[in-house]
């Protein structure tokens, strides 16, 4: 009696092997697409900032809601006196965005301390945010504060200086 040979369903193991292949490859990259957000929905938003604080802005720089990232800077232009930036956002987000919304520019302290983002305050009115606003943004500008704080704490530093002159005073009469 023959044997049947060793190999005769080789053709069906490879072609199962070959199909797991294209399914693992499949769902890693619907899993990294969910992660990464590349088949949400998007909207457009221009905001505008005033040129003097906003001259860092480019395109790339995260665009928070609440805390969370919600898309990103997609271009830049200068209107004068003034700065417009294109937001590329969620459509969620720019759902839960209302009349009464506001954007604000974040600077970090001479390129130190603090993240470049502009955050989105959705406001509270009872109106959404109508198609084709645009939103006036303001920039933080935290180096007056610091400068301000820094100028605090140097005069606390000269009282506690002069306290303690008039403590070792006392203790010399």
């Amino acid at each position: 009696m023959s044997r049947p040979a060793p190999l005769r369903h080789v053709r069906t193991v490879v072609g199962v092997f070959n199909l797991a292949v294209v399914v693992l490859l499949l769902v890693a990259v619907l899993l990294v697409g969910h992660g990464r957000r590349w088949f949400e929905r998007r909207a457009v938003l221009d905001v505008t900032f005033p040129a003097v604080n906003a001259a860092v802005l480019r395109p790339g720089v995260p665009v928070k809601l609440a805390g969370d990232p919600v898309g990103g800077v997609v271009a830049v232009r200068r209107e004068g006196g003034l700065i417009r930036a294109r937001l590329s956002i969620s459509a969620e987000a720019r759902d839960t965005l209302r009349e009464d919304a506001r954007a604000q520019l974040r600077v970090p302290i001479a390129g130190l301390v603090g993240d470049l983002g502009i955050g989105l305050d959705p406001g509270g009115a009872p109106a959404p945010l109508p198609e084709g606003t645009v939103l006036a943004g303001v920039a933080e500008s935290r180096s007056k504060d610091t400068l301000n704080h820094v100028k605090r704490v140097g005069h606390l530093a000269d009282l506690i200086g002069e306290a303690c002159g008039l403590e070792s005073r006392a203790r010399e009469m």
